[in-house]
């Protein structure tokens, strides 16, 4: 009797052990789910803070709204400008406070011979926790006054972190719980420096693209000045060739062919400026029509023809047999972008070599293709042939690496794409494709 008591208490007392097992598991278990729920909220807010249009005006604001109340009741932002001390954002949770408070946190904000707490925190550019009220009492309050907005604030639990970019602190975000009663912890401090490194990153990228924004419209604002005198000097210019090119004398007449043509270059040179100017600022503005794309590509041909043929170029163009193949464009912009290719391949292509132009018909887009017996483009030079300034080694000194690039944007802004192949010693083909015009029929 006493063998089957021993035995049924030993089989209790297993089952009680592994119960507490299975217990033990479970609570893992859901421990890790709660971290993983946990995890995935944190990368979800700071997703959402890098989704802010750091060029808004109200991109800080927007960001503080993310951290209320998710991660904080209280949100303060402090930017140090001119090595002076700016609050430039402070959201609550309650709305109430919103209202009445924000006035009076701003009249103890800076006082003579005191330094605020973020001040300290920029200075040192180090992180700051405050877990419990009288911590944040006696870092934050420089008196009495001050400790009272504070606990009519109602904070429980305070964060200060510097905003810092390339090593130094420009800022620092507070994070602050009130009516939550929550309090912070070195998990949660952790998790509060990621996010503050998001926001100086947004701060820090606003102000960069202010200055970029700046910096071109000066720049357009010089190359309007510039362009529209020095395009009046060029037509005295063009003019004073003009009648010198009339005139019975050989050499006077021949100065002042040549002249004109350098005064065109000069010309051209200025619009192309203009064209990356626009393009750059997104504001070119196309005619777009209905339009043949063999009666565009022979416009360009007929005004290469002259140059081609001094130097024994043989010019070609393979069209479809179909009569009728239209793309929506503006012709003087793409006439611009295959004289700018086809002038490219005139000036690299050796004497008595060719260039040929092909008009391609595909399902939603016509593709154009002008393909030289150049030389070729070395591999490394490719991936660069359509920046700006780029001026690969087969076109020696002609030009100033433009010509290309305003094809790209003037090709993507109608909505096509622009690409390049070549072999160096087996020439190069310059593709673009249009959007083919949908006839009434079709649509």
């Amino acid at each position: 009797m006493n063998e089957n008591a021993d035995k049924t208490s030993q089989r209790m007392y297993e089952l009680e052990v592994r119960q507490a097992e299975l217990e033990m598991q479970n609570w893992h278990l859901q421990e890790w789910q709660r971290r993983l729920e946990q995890h995935e909220d944190e990368l979800a807010l700071l997703s959402r803070i890098g989704a802010v249009a750091v060029d808004s005006p109200n991109a800080l604001e927007a960001t503080a709204a993310i951290l209320v109340p998710a991660i904080a009741d209280v949100v303060m932002i402090d930017l140090l400008e001119a090595g002076s001390m700016e609050r430039v954002v402070s959201l609550f949770a309650d709305p109430a406070k919103q209202q009445t408070l924000v006035g009076k946190m701003k009249r103890v904000y800076a006082q003579p011979g005191w330094k605020t707490v973020q001040a300290k925190v920029i200075e040192s550019n180090e992180s700051m926790l405050l877990p419990e009220l009288p911590d944040v009492l006696r870092e934050v309050a420089h008196d009495d006054a001050h400790a009272n907005v504070v606990r009519a604030v109602g904070i429980r639990s305070m964060m200060i972190l510097p905003l810092t970019v390339r090593g130094r602190a420009f800022g620092a975000l507070t994070l602050a719980t009130a009516e939550s009663e929550r309090r912070y912890s070195p998990a949660s401090f952790q998790f509060a420096e990621n996010v503050a490194v998001r926001i100086a990153t947004t701060i820090d990228n606003g102000r960069l693209l202010a200055d970029i924004k700046r910096a071109v419209a000066a720049r357009d604002a010089l190359l309007a000045v510039v362009s529209h005198d020095l395009r009046n000097s060029i037509n005295v210019i063009q003019l004073k060739a003009y009648l010198m090119s009339q005139r019975s004398e050989p050499q006077i007449r021949e100065d002042g062919g040549f002249i004109r043509r350098r005064a065109g270059d000069m010309e051209r040179l200025i619009q192309d400026l203009l064209d990356v100017s626009i393009i750059d600022a997104g504001q070119v503005r196309l005619e777009r029509g209905r339009h043949s794309a063999v009666g565009i590509v022979r416009k360009a041909f007929d005004a290469l023809e002259f140059q081609a043929a001094q130097k024994a170029l043989k010019l070609r163009i393979e069209v479809p047999a179909e009569e009728k193949l239209d793309v929506n464009c503006d012709p003087d912009r793409i006439q611009q972008v295959l004289s700018n290719l086809i002038g490219n391949a005139v000036k690299c292509v050796p004497r008595t070599g060719s260039i040929r132009v092909r008009v391609v018909p595909q399902a939603d887009d016509v593709c154009f293709a002008v393909t030289d017996t150049g030389p070729g483009i070395v591999e490394s030079d490719l991936p660069h042939i359509f920046d700006r300034f780029w001026s690969t080694s087969r076109n020696g000194k002609n030009g100033i690496g433009l010509g290309l690039s305003i094809a790209k944007g003037l090709v993507e802004t109608h909505g096509g794409r622009i690409w390049v192949e070549s072999h160096v010693g087996s020439g190069s083909t310059f593709f673009f494709t249009l959007p083919r015009a949908v006839t009434a029929q079709e649509s």
